[in-house]
């Protein structure tokens, strides 16, 4: 009686094997075992499903945020342009020649001008220092010393 009261297993076929010796019932349905486990099958199978949508999503391959040759900005190290750029890591070319790497988050796009197009006389990166003409580096260049 006491295995009757706490077995997990269906009720009727721990009765039908006391009293027959075997069972050919693996769950009846209706007790409160066969319920509690279909409640409990149902609720892992939504989980492997929900799981699996969530495995396919995240299959898809991270796209990179930058792609080479757009200016951006970053915070100590001021304008560049993007010389290759993944999901995971942004590679920056600046004035100075220098090429740092950095993380996406870390690198921002360069902001605008009110026609669309950015102001590349005060950008900071390679081509836009290469596309001045040598009177206005002159210039610039006289103005930063005073």
């Amino acid at each position: 009686m006491v295995f009757y009261a706490q077995t997990g297993r269906c009720r009727w076929r721990v009765l039908l094997e006391h009293l027959e010796g075997e069972s050919a019932v693996e769950r009846c349905g209706h007790c409160d075992n066969c319920l509690r486990i279909a409640r409990q099958e149902k609720v892992l199978e939504r989980a492997e499903h929900e799981q699996a949508a969530r495995i396919e999503v995240d299959d898809r391959p991270p796209r990179a945020m930058f792609a080479a040759g757009d200016v951006v900005t970053v915070k100590r190290y001021g304008r560049g342009q993007v010389k290759q750029a993944t999901a995971d890591e942004v590679t920056v070319v600046f004035t100075d020649g220098a090429l740092r790497t950095f993380q996406p988050e870390y690198v921002k796009k360069a902001r605008k001008g009110p026609d669309g197009v950015i102001d590349r006389r005060r950008s900071n990166s390679p081509v836009a220092m290469r596309d001045e003409p040598a009177s206005a580096r002159k210039l610039r260049a006289q103005q930063s010393l005073t």
